[in-house]
């Protein structure tokens, strides 16, 4: 297996400064990270964060190619100042100058400092992903409540309706009340699920957040790069429950990221999906 970093500047020790646009709507200045030295098959992105409490869209590109778009960035130094996302099966051809740019309310400002660590580990790869939930107006993603009754599973939220066939994806999630800090701590549990909107299937259940009252778990975690079939027309949905009925602490928000455009490997084979019904 091969593997490089682009983006780690080793004569300050820190990674790539990556700047928002001097309007809010709008996304930054693109900013090369380097040239790969070989075809990656997945790459993991870190963040280091540079602005506390703050929330971003970050796209990551090879040339003219936008192979990850608005990748939500909730940012936190109560949590961490660097987070790193699991690697991402996502195709990057050798001699291709890796590229990001980034979008936030925090207008001409360094928002993260970002490097991609790339690999040749992955059987099966994509040349792209979808995004359902992201608003870039807003600059947040969608709003998923359990509703009032605490410990309760609450109603199924839509993400977003599939567009096409895809066989695998992961979900951003971050506390709806970020940046702010929620009134109450409280322990939440999320499930996703896919299909018709009356009758889902759980591809994910009972996935653990705990916000502190002064705190925030890492916004920008990945949920799960989850193998599962997707038709055209499913809907991608999310529900939740909470320890807390509190209004301004209970809810999360989520966005969908689903691969496609496969590159099969030696070794690629159908994969076998043990889903859990609703």
């Amino acid at each position: 297996m091969k593997c490089e970093t682009l983006g780690a500047d080793t004569t300050v020790s820190r990674l790539a400064p990556v700047t928002s646009a001097a309007t809010a709507t709008n996304k930054g200045n693109w900013v090369n990270l380097g040239v790969t030295t070989f075809d990656w098959t997945s790459f993991g992105i870190t963040f280091e964060v540079a602005i506390n409490n703050n929330v971003a869209i970050l796209d990551v590109a090879y040339g003219d190619n936008i192979i990850i778009p608005n990748l939500i960035m909730a940012m936190s130094f109560h949590q961490s100042t660097a987070i790193t996302l699991c690697s991402m099966p996502l195709f990057i051809p050798s001699g291709a100058t890796v590229r990001v740019r980034a979008q936030s309310a925090v207008t001409s400002t360094t928002v993260a400092r970002v490097s991609v660590t790339g690999r040749s580990d992955y059987n099966k790869c994509y040349r792209s992903l979808d995004v359902y939930g992201v608003d870039t107006t807003s600059i947040s993603s969608v709003l998923v409540d359990p509703g009032g009754t605490t410990n309760t599973k609450g109603p199924w939220t839509a993400i977003g309706t599939a567009s096409k066939q895809y066989d695998k994806m992961f979900c951003t999630v971050y506390p709806s009340t970020f940046p702010t800090n929620p009134s109450s701590a409280n322990s939440m549990l999320l499930d996703v699920g896919v299909g018709p909107a009356d009758n889902p299937t759980r591809v994910i259940k009972d996935q653990f957040f705990n916000v502190l009252a002064t705190a925030y778990p890492i916004g920008n975690r990945i949920v799960s790069v989850t193998d599962i079939d997707i038709f055209p027309g499913d809907v991608i949905q999310a529900r939740m429950q909470s320890t807390t009925a509190t209004t301004n602490s209970r809810s999360l928000r989520v966005a969908a990221y689903c691969f496609y455009d496969a590159i099969p490997g030696r070794n690629a084979s159908n994969y076998s999906r043990s889903l859990v019904k609703s």
